[in-house]
């Protein structure tokens, strides 16, 4: 009887196993597609209403270059999409927006750990590139949209939180969805 009581007692005092570490639960928000259409800007896309445009009225104590800078709030997800928009009016003005974009791309490519590049080309006409980076990087997510004679808009993903490609990844996933949306509806004024 004295055994079976041992055992028992063995029983009760089991050891403490470690846990596997685990990512906190991610509340996805459920929008509905709305037309973004702002005086402000020359151009208009689709984008769900859980994401609310902020006008930009600086830019590093300056104001921005155009009137048509702005930002996409995503508070439930912690993330924010820089937006700005820039006029070609002449040949070097393109040039200019399309090196700045690789430069800004090359900042953020140190860091990186892999890089996709996709050509984007919409029904309406509008073109430009996407980049997606894997690894520690501030954006993970930026792409520019061109006719390359009269307008070049740029975008880049930000998350509002310490880079963790592990936890970010969902995320991301999510988003790209939605960005993917904004970037077939983009329509020049």
């Amino acid at each position: 009887m004295v055994p079976g009581l041992m055992v028992f007692t063995g029983c009760r005092e089991a050891a403490s196993i470690p846990k596997p570490h685990a990512f906190p639960r991610i509340e996805f928000p459920v929008g509905k597609s709305r037309l973004v259409d702002e005086a402000y800007c020359p151009l208009r896309f689709e984008f769900p209403d859980y994401g609310r445009v902020v006008q930009d009225t600086g830019f590093f104590d300056e104001r921005p270059s155009d009137p048509c800078w702005f930002t996409i709030e995503i508070s439930q997800l912690n993330a924010s999409l820089h937006c700005s928009y820039g006029r070609i009016l002449k040949k070097s003005d393109f040039d200019k927006y399309i090196e700045d974009e690789f430069k800004l791309l090359g900042k953020h490519n140190i860091k990186a750990d892999f890089r996709d590049e996709v050509e984007l080309k919409n029904k309406q006409g509008v073109g430009g590139m996407a980049f997606l980076l894997e690894g520690p990087v501030a954006t993970p997510y930026q792409f520019f949209l061109t006719d390359s004679t009269r307008h070049f808009f740029r975008a880049s993903l930000y998350f509002n939180a310490q880079v963790n490609p592990d936890s970010t990844r969902p995320v991301l996933e999510f988003l790209k969805k939605d960005l993917r949306i904004m970037q077939e509806t983009f329509a020049w004024k």
